[in-house]
């Protein structure tokens, strides 16, 4: 009895442990009242191609960075017409263990209701990252170590 349960223990723990993502948070925004991050895992970030500013044109236009976060819009609305772009900005990805990553960060404005304003991230590849809810801003999600 003692046994099988050291072994149930320490499987629940190797298979939490081989299962933990480490993730690099990307932006925290608030929409309609609720808290949601953009995260993504250092596994994908290292798929992103790297960028020095200084040395290359970026590896996506912001033009196509624009019609990629279009499509994503009308994919997940079926009106648009009340949604306009606000801003893009190009911004450095801050990892500990991946360097020389960056991102587009789009901000979509609702003309009927600031409050549901919203940004979508496009990474240098041409993948949009999904937003995930998140209860607490303050809480950092688990970052590479």
């Amino acid at each position: 009895m003692k046994f099988r349960m050291i072994m149930t223990l320490f499987f629940v723990f190797f298979s939490s442990a081989a299962n933990a993502q480490s993730y690099v948070s990307l932006s925290k925004s608030m929409v309609s009242g609720k808290w949601y991050e953009h995260r993504i895992s250092v596994e994908n970030l290292t798929k992103v191609p790297q960028w020095n500013p200084f040395d290359d044109p970026a590896p996506l236009p912001p033009h196509k960075a624009i019609a990629i976060s279009r499509d994503y819009l009308k994919k997940h609305n079926k009106d648009i017409g009340h949604l306009a772009l606000g801003t893009i900005t190009i911004d450095r990805v801050i990892s500990k263990k991946v360097k020389n990553r960056w991102k587009y960060m789009i901000s979509i404005l609702d003309r009927n209701d600031m409050a549901n304003s919203f940004n979508i991230v496009v990474m240098m590849d041409g993948t949009v990252i999904e937003p995930v809810e998140i209860s607490d801003p303050g809480v950092v999600c688990p970052e590479e170590e």
